[in-house]
Order: C-alpha cells, then sequence, then structure tokens
C-alpha cells in the first residue's frame, strides 16, 4: 500500500492489446451465464484451456507462435470442441463463418447429410449453389462420400455450407 493505493502487481502490460479483449469475451461466453452467447459456449459445455483460463499472457504467447495476424480471428476449428491448441486456429471472418455446427433438426448426425425418401443424401452449397453428391444406404456413406468429393476437388477450407436440415 503505497499513501493509501492499492498498487497490484502487473503480470504483463498488454491490457490494451486487441487479443486481450479476445480473451476477455472468450472467457465472458464460456463462464458467464448472463453473457448473450453463453447458451451458445458455455452454456453447451465449451471451456477455455487450463493454461488460458486464468492467465491472458499465456493464451496471448500461444497466439503469437501460432499464427495470429491483425484483422483474423481466433476459431475453433470443430465447433463443439474447447477453446485449446489442438482446436484454435486464426482465420478470416469468412473462414471462420463456413466453419459451422450441423443443423439443429439434423438427423444424420453428420453435416451436409439427410435423409429423403429413405435415402441419405449429402450435398453441398458451393458460393451459394447447390450442389448434390449422390444418395447412399447409411448416413455413414453419405458422409464419406462427401468428404471425398471436398478431398478430391481440393474444396477444404472453401465456402462450403450444408442445406437447411443437414
Amino acid at each position: 500500500m503505497v499513501r493509501g493505493f492499492n498498487i497490484m502487481p502487473i503480470k504483463h502490460r498488454l491490457y490494451k492489446h486487441p487479443l486481450y479483449e479476445v480473451w476477455k469475451v472468450m472467457k465472458k461466453r464460456c463462464y458467464n451465464p448472463n453473457c448473450k452467447s453463453y447458451k451458445n459456449y458455455g452454456g453447451r459445455g465449451i471451456m477455455i484451456y487450463y493454461e488460458w483460463k486464468d492467465d491472458f499472457k499465456k493464451f496471448y504467447d500461444w497466439t503469437m507462435l501460432n499464427g495470429y495476424k491483425k484483422g483474423l480471428t481466433i476459431d475453433r476449428i470443430d465447433n463443439d470442441g474447447n477453446y485449446e491448441p489442438s482446436n484454435c486456429r486464426f482465420a478470416t471472418r469468412i473462414i471462420q463463418g463456413r466453419n459451422r455446427r450441423k443443423q439443429k433438426n439434423n438427423t444424420s448426425g453428420f453435416v451436409g447429410v439427410g435423409l429423403k425418401k429413405n435415402r441419405w443424401e449429402s450435398k453441398i452449397v458451393i458460393l451459394g449453389k447447390s450442389k448434390f453428391i449422390g444418395s447412399y444406404n447409411s448416413a455413414k456413406e453419405a458422409a464419406m462420400a462427401r468428404d471425398k468429393y471436398i478431398i478430391s476437388n481440393n474444396l477444404v477450407g472453401f465456402n462450403l455450407q450444408c442445406s437447411e436440415g443437414m
């Protein structure tokens, strides 16, 4: 205590860095039930890697070694996974917008796969145009065909969407 002021030790001087706000918002989404976005993060069980949760400097150090650049945003590769080193990357907002979880009315368990007339169909939407990939006996076959189509046509990371309900 110095002349009536409580001096807190400073672990870092990065509180004005843009990533500090990213880190704070990430924590709020995952751990604050009063946050508007909580239902899509903490409410679904999304958590933050234990080393990052209460230590901004560790989060900052990881970001500097793993692709952070101004203009990029943190993105969870698996939308059902946690904020952790093996599931995070930095991407443009366009690429991040492509990384969506499956629709609520999806019955197959796979993105881009739906049941139609007792057959499992796989589809993608590329730049707003629907592409029917095929009709299969099982949801797994349809998902594998979709993945194979994406890989063989070099569409990994491209603006792929799925049809409604898929």
